[in-house]
């Protein structure tokens, strides 16, 4: 398979940014060069990180110096700055930006202020990194939410409602481990738990799964792009279900043929999975974008959780189901 371009990965990243719910989360005017194009891809919110992107990076690395691609990996991540300081100041400011958000004035929290002294500590040794971005626009970001507005950071355009920002925080995680695995000596990452606070059902896995858990504490999304192609999508209920097992089980799978404006593809699997209630289904739709779904969903009655899993494609249905595949596998319960 071709190395697709960083244009089409951009696009792919809107357009799943877009199905998923954040399709006012945009991503800004390109950056300067095609490291930071592939990096800015990654560290999106709805990144992803595969082995083409890995190799792609590094080989424009050899470009800018020719014969010591390596060293110019490590100049290019320095340069970007400490992860575990962009960790702690992402978790800081976004939990600032949802407090601003719901009292409409602007909050600075003791965290905010701790992760910010921290990167200027860190900053008079090193020199100046990508971080000073983050502490030069976190007033302004800051500002923007209390007003529910919009800023921008870091090449992108944020707009503050609640779910946008919910979403943030939910991504952090998952955008650290991405940029760190394009950092990093080897290729494939190594795999580890996803599990968001509080939730019963998780996925141990090499893919970079984001987590948003909304006003509701029984209830939380899972969702990752997987590949340029594929996207997860997975909701967890700990709410139970009044309707007959039945009817809890298609419930899903009737309104993804909806949206799809689709069909079924194959004969429905309605076998248990991992002893209790499940129905598997592939459908096929007629939809422009991500037409192609494969899904499970699963009930665990005794614990009262319900899971809805779906693999999203827009290249066929076989993508999808082999995907689900690898995502049943690594769906672990606590």
């Amino acid at each position: 398979m071709n190395t697709p371009s960083v244009d089409r990965r951009v696009m792919m990243s809107i357009t799943v940014a877009a199905v998923l719910g954040l399709g006012n989360l945009r991503l800004a005017a390109a950056p300067a060069s095609e490291l930071d194009r592939i990096a800015s891809l990654v560290g999106d919110p709805e990144g992803y990180i595969d082995a083409l992107l890995y190799a792609q990076f590094r080989t424009e690395a050899a470009k800018i110096a020719p014969g010591d691609g390596v060293a110019e990996v490590a100049r290019y991540a320095s340069s970007f700055g400490d992860l575990l300081l962009h960790r702690a100041l992402s978790e800081a400011l976004w939990d600032s930006a949802e407090r601003s958000l719901t009292k409409r004035q602007v909050v600075r929290t003791p965290q905010l202020e701790g992760a910010e002294a921290a990167i200027r500590a860190s900053e008079t040794r090193t020199g100046r990194t990508r971080l000073s971005l983050y502490l030069e626009q976190t007033p302004k970001l800051l500002e923007a939410a209390s007003k529910q507005s919009w800023a921008m950071l870091d090449g992108r355009a944020y707009t503050f409602i609640q779910s946008n920002v919910v979403t943030m925080r939910g991504s952090v995680d998952a955008r650290i481990y991405r940029l760190a695995t394009l950092f990093g000596p080897t290729f494939p990452p190594a795999k580890r738990r996803w599990n968001a606070p509080g939730c019963p059902v998780g996925f141990d896995t090499e893919v970079a799964i984001s987590h948003i858990r909304e006003n509701d504490p029984a209830y939380t999304i899972y969702r990752a792009q997987i590949t340029e192609s594929a996207a997860l999508s997975a909701a967890v209920s700990t709410r139970g279900w009044r309707d007959a097992d039945e009817v809890v089980l298609k419930q899903n799978m009737e309104l993804e043929i909806l949206q799809t404006k689709g069909k079924l593809a194959n004969d429905l699997d309605r076998s248990r999975f991992r002893g209790t209630p499940s129905l598997r289904y592939l459908v096929e739709g007629t939809t422009t974008a991500f037409q192609f779904r494969a899904g499970r969903t699963w009930l665990i009655p005794q614990r009262k959780i319900s899971v809805v899993l779906s693999i999203l494609s827009n290249t066929s249905v076989s993508e999808a189901a082999t995907w689900l595949d690898r995502l049943e596998d690594a769906l672990v319960s606590a």
